[in-house]
């Protein structure tokens, strides 16, 4: 007589299933933590990232997410990027293209290894907090933006233009402006002393002239266009021409009165941050 051939009872079926089901999932995702916490474990040599990226077999998520860590971990500052921001806010779209965010990251690691490694803590020891967004682009053709929000936390919002550094140098001064106001007496009392007599900063960029900006001839005023809309304006956009030093010698030698909105620059940073003090050789000096 035939052996029949003995089945599985459906019950006990889907109970093995279930079994084999998690058990994969259980795998899957350890072997998912394993990378993430290899990652955030990870420290990366923030001033020699281009040898990083000359490696072919680099994985590119993990190497994000360990440059961030590290950022964080050496600066004290936030970096979000992909989904994790919230682009639409800010009418900006979000970066998702995971070379384009490694090369994002590199330059802001770039622009960060220019201050002191605690003037983010120092910020943040007085209540605010410090984030950084990185985003794909805005939809009113802006570069970069920063805020601040009613609970004191300054965001800087960078898009992934080809001026990114320099940009982030002009926020982040916003970043450093919006400290010194809310912590220290007014220290700009000079500041339109050495603007042209009369002058009045305008809100409309539209009307903004290249009158009074320094294109090669001494006794000019402003560093660029854009300096002339706010008070504010002029001090980011000369900041960020002292940080990437594209005119910063020649201001100082043939333009007297941004040569003096330089030097209060300078005054005011070193008046206002102890870890600016303390840091013997400073990129805007």
């Amino acid at each position: 007589m035939e052996k029949k051939e003995k089945k599985m009872p459906k019950e006990y079926a889907a109970i093995v299933s279930l079994c084999i089901f998690f058990t994969i999932v259980t795998i899957v995702g350890g072997v998912r933590l394993f990378f993430v916490i290899s990652a955030k474990n990870t420290k990366v040599d923030l001033e020699n990232i281009d040898i990083i990226e000359q490696n072919t077999n680099l994985d590119i998520n993990r190497m994000n997410l360990a440059i961030s860590n590290t950022v964080e971990e050496q600066y004290g500052v936030d970096i979000y990027y992909g989904e994790g921001v919230n682009a639409a806010s800010v009418n900006a779209t979000n970066i998702t293209d995971k070379s384009e965010i490694f090369s994002m990251l590199r330059a802001i690691t770039s622009a960060l290894t220019k201050y002191p490694e605690d003037i983010i803590r120092e910020i943040e020891s007085k209540g605010y907090m410090v984030s950084i967004h990185l985003v794909d682009k805005f939809t009113n053709n802006i570069e970069a933006l920063a805020n601040r929000n009613s609970i004191g936390h300054f965001n800087i919002y960078i898009s992934n233009s080809i001026e990114i550094e320099r940009a982030f140098h002009h926020e982040f001064y916003h970043i450093l402006d919006y400290y010194i106001k809310l912590e220290t007496a007014e220290r700009y009392a000079m500041w339109n002393k050495y603007n042209p007599h009369g002058f009045k900063y305008s809100n409309n960029v539209n009307s903004l002239t290249t009158k009074y900006v320094y294109s090669g001839q001494s006794g000019a005023h402003f560093v660029t266009a854009y300096a002339k809309y706010s008070e504010k304006e002029d001090r980011a956009e000369t900041f960020a021409e002292m940080m990437t030093a594209n005119k910063m010698e020649t201001f100082f030698n043939e333009g007297e009165h941004i040569k003096s909105k330089m030097n209060l620059i300078i005054k005011v940073l070193n008046s206002s941050f102890e870890s600016v003090r303390k840091k013997e050789t400073l990129a805007w000096e």
